[in-house]
C-alpha cells in the first residue's frame, strides 16, 4: 500500500538572513520536522502542502516551486511525500495545531531535521530554495 502525502519549506526573509520554518513533531514535540500531511480526496499535492502549512504552523504562502521528494515506511505501508517551496505571506487566524514552531537558517535546518530522509532531501533542495528565496525578495 503507498499512501501520498505533500509538505512544505516555507521560507522568509528576516533582514538579510533567509530563514526556514520548522515545527515540533505530533508525537515527541522535541523532534523537528517540516509540515507534511495526508492528502485528502480530490485533493492535489499543491493544496494538500498548503494546507498541511496552514494546520501545523498557522501559516499562509505561496509555492514557488518542486523541493523534492522522500519515500519512507516498510514492506506494507509505503509514504511518499512530494515537498514544494512555499514563500511565506503571513500567519493565519487560526494558531494551527498548537505545534512549537522555530524559523532559523536552512544550514541549522537542516541540522535540526530529525528524518535523514528529510534531511537528505532538503540538503539536496538547498540551492533551489536560496535561487527561489532570492527571486522572492
Amino acid at each position: 500500500m503507498i499512501r501520498r502525502a505533500a509538505g512544505g519549506i516555507v521560507f522568509r526573509w528576516k533582514g538579510d538572513s533567509l530563514q526556514v520554518l520548522l515545527v515540533s513533531a505530533r508525537a515527541n514535540r522535541r523532534r523537528w520536522v517540516l509540515p507534511k500531511g495526508r492528502l485528502k480526496r480530490g485533493e492535489s499535492r499543491g493544496d494538500a502542502a498548503l494546507r498541511e502549512v496552514r494546520e501545523e504552523a498557522g501559516a499562509r504562502g505561496t509555492i514557488v516551486g518542486a523541493a523534492g521528494e522522500v519515500r519512507q515506511g516498510n514492506r506494507l505501508v509505503r509514504t511518499h511525500i512530494e515537498y514544494f517551496l512555499i514563500a511565506y505571506r503571513g500567519a493565519t487566524e487560526d494558531a494551527g495545531e498548537a505545534r512549537r514552531m522555530k524559523w532559523c537558517s536552512p544550514n541549522n535546518a537542516a541540522k535540526l531535521l530529525s528524518s535523514g530522509a528529510t534531511r537528505r532531501m532538503f540538503r539536496e533542495a538547498q540551492e533551489r530554495l536560496e535561487r527561489a528565496a532570492r527571486q522572492q525578495r
